[in-house]
């Protein structure tokens, strides 16, 4: 009886170390792929960011980029169907 106890601990100690050998592997594998995903997501944001400084740049003296209730309005409209920098204005809002 003692004896099959003691290969049942032996068993589950086997178990046991097996499980820490496949947790340290799978644990290394998942940072290794987050590291990657995270450095992806930065890049990503980095240029978007980019992209809204250089359009912000472009119109950060002309107060109509701003106000997208003014550009919403049905006369800002009609008035860029005759004005290519109000349609520019319009158009880069949405980006």
């Amino acid at each position: 009886m003692e004896q099959a106890i003691n290969h049942s601990f032996e068993e589950y100690e086997m178990a046991l170390l097996k499980i820490n050998e496949l947790e340290s592997k799978y644990r290394n594998e998942y940072f290794k792929l987050r590291k990657s995903e995270l450095s992806e997501q930065i890049k990503s944001g980095k240029q978007i960011q980019n992209s809204i400084n250089s359009i912000y740049s472009e119109y950060k003296s002309i107060p109509d980029f701003l106000d997208e209730a003014k550009t919403n309005s049905l006369l800002y409209k009609a008035i860029s169907i005759f004005s290519q920098s109000k349609r520019n204005i319009a158009y880069d809002q949405k980006k």
